[in-house]
Protein backbone atom coordinates (compact mmCIF):
# COMPACT_ATOMS: atom_id res chain seq x y z
CA UNK A 1 0.00 0.00 0.00
CA UNK A 2 1.68 3.25 -0.78
CA UNK A 3 1.38 6.95 0.12
CA UNK A 4 -2.05 9.09 -0.54
CA UNK A 5 -1.86 12.55 -0.08
CA UNK A 6 -5.69 14.04 -0.15
CA UNK A 7 -6.35 16.70 -2.65
CA UNK A 8 -9.01 18.75 -1.05
CA UNK A 9 -10.48 21.68 -2.52
CA UNK A 10 -8.86 25.66 -3.16
CA UNK A 11 -11.27 26.82 -1.20
CA UNK A 12 -11.49 25.64 1.70
CA UNK A 13 -8.54 27.16 2.88
CA UNK A 14 -10.71 30.02 3.36
CA UNK A 15 -11.67 28.87 6.58
CA UNK A 16 -8.46 28.36 7.67
CA UNK A 17 -7.55 31.97 7.68
CA UNK A 18 -11.04 33.55 8.97
CA UNK A 19 -9.90 36.89 9.99
CA UNK A 20 -6.83 37.37 7.40
CA UNK A 21 -9.36 39.29 4.45
CA UNK A 22 -5.81 39.48 2.24
CA UNK A 23 -4.86 35.88 2.48
CA UNK A 24 -8.48 35.41 1.73
CA UNK A 25 -8.09 37.02 -1.38
CA UNK A 26 -5.16 35.54 -2.59
CA UNK A 27 -6.84 32.16 -1.81
CA UNK A 28 -9.95 33.20 -4.59
CA UNK A 29 -7.33 34.59 -6.92
CA UNK A 30 -5.77 31.28 -6.98
CA UNK A 31 -8.70 29.55 -7.27
CA UNK A 32 -9.35 31.01 -10.76
CA UNK A 33 -6.59 28.82 -12.13
CA UNK A 34 -6.65 25.45 -9.71
CA UNK A 35 -9.17 23.97 -7.83
CA UNK A 36 -7.47 21.66 -5.28
CA UNK A 37 -4.54 21.58 -3.00
CA UNK A 38 -2.63 19.13 -1.10
CA UNK A 39 -1.58 19.90 2.67
CA UNK A 40 1.91 19.22 3.90
CA UNK A 41 3.33 19.77 6.98
CA UNK A 42 3.80 23.64 7.61
CA UNK A 43 7.89 23.14 9.59
CA UNK A 44 9.89 25.97 7.23
CA UNK A 45 10.45 23.28 4.84
CA UNK A 46 6.93 22.99 3.62
CA UNK A 47 7.68 24.69 0.53
CA UNK A 48 10.87 22.88 -0.61
CA UNK A 49 8.47 19.64 0.39
CA UNK A 50 5.18 20.45 -1.64
CA UNK A 51 7.56 21.23 -4.32
CA UNK A 52 9.52 17.92 -4.43
CA UNK A 53 6.42 15.88 -3.46
CA UNK A 54 4.94 17.69 -6.82
CA UNK A 55 7.82 17.18 -9.08
CA UNK A 56 7.77 13.49 -8.08
CA UNK A 57 4.46 13.10 -9.03
CA UNK A 58 4.70 14.35 -12.67
CA UNK A 59 8.27 12.84 -12.97
CA UNK A 60 6.09 9.73 -12.73
CA UNK A 61 4.32 10.63 -15.46
CA UNK A 62 6.65 12.06 -17.96
CA UNK A 63 6.92 10.40 -21.65
CA UNK A 64 10.68 9.90 -21.15
CA UNK A 65 11.46 10.11 -17.02
CA UNK A 66 14.70 8.02 -17.42
CA UNK A 67 16.98 11.06 -18.35
CA UNK A 68 15.33 13.23 -15.70
CA UNK A 69 15.49 10.60 -13.20
CA UNK A 70 19.72 10.13 -14.17
CA UNK A 71 19.83 13.77 -13.80
CA UNK A 72 18.11 14.00 -10.45
CA UNK A 73 20.30 11.20 -9.30
CA UNK A 74 23.31 12.84 -10.41
CA UNK A 75 22.30 16.25 -8.59
CA UNK A 76 21.01 14.10 -5.29
CA UNK A 77 24.75 12.41 -5.15
CA UNK A 78 26.29 15.73 -5.63
CA UNK A 79 23.87 17.78 -3.18
CA UNK A 80 25.23 15.12 -0.49
CA UNK A 81 28.40 15.44 -1.02
CA UNK A 82 28.29 18.86 -0.63
CA UNK A 83 26.25 18.70 2.46
CA UNK A 84 28.18 16.36 4.33
CA UNK A 85 31.48 18.69 3.20
CA UNK A 86 30.01 21.71 4.98
CA UNK A 87 29.67 19.27 7.92
CA UNK A 88 25.99 20.33 8.44
CA UNK A 89 24.16 17.15 8.70
CA UNK A 90 23.48 17.02 12.92
CA UNK A 91 21.98 20.36 12.26
CA UNK A 92 19.56 19.85 9.92
CA UNK A 93 19.01 16.02 10.19
CA UNK A 94 19.19 13.57 12.82
CA UNK A 95 20.06 10.96 10.08
CA UNK A 96 21.17 12.55 7.02
CA UNK A 97 22.40 9.33 5.21
CA UNK A 98 19.09 7.68 5.17
CA UNK A 99 17.52 10.77 4.09
CA UNK A 100 19.86 10.79 1.20
CA UNK A 101 19.60 7.56 0.56
CA UNK A 102 15.64 7.97 0.65
CA UNK A 103 15.87 10.17 -2.06
CA UNK A 104 17.76 7.73 -3.61
CA UNK A 105 14.77 5.15 -3.25
CA UNK A 106 12.23 7.19 -5.14
CA UNK A 107 14.11 8.12 -8.33
CA UNK A 108 14.71 4.81 -8.33
CA UNK A 109 11.13 3.68 -8.22
CA UNK A 110 10.49 6.38 -10.62
CA UNK A 111 12.76 4.90 -13.04
CA UNK A 112 11.05 1.89 -12.49
CA UNK A 113 7.34 3.22 -13.26
CA UNK A 114 6.46 1.88 -9.94
CA UNK A 115 6.39 5.85 -8.24
CA UNK A 116 3.05 6.27 -9.47
CA UNK A 117 1.15 3.33 -8.46
CA UNK A 118 3.07 3.76 -5.22
CA UNK A 119 1.53 6.84 -4.68
CA UNK A 120 -1.80 5.62 -5.60
CA UNK A 121 -2.31 2.36 -4.08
Amino acid sequence: MGIRIPEEPLLDLVEDYPDNDIVQEMIKILCQRYVHFKRTRGDGSCFYRAFFFSYLENLGQMQDSQAEVTRLMEHVAVSRENFCRLKWDKAYFLNPEEYFSSVASVCILIAHRSFTFFLMS
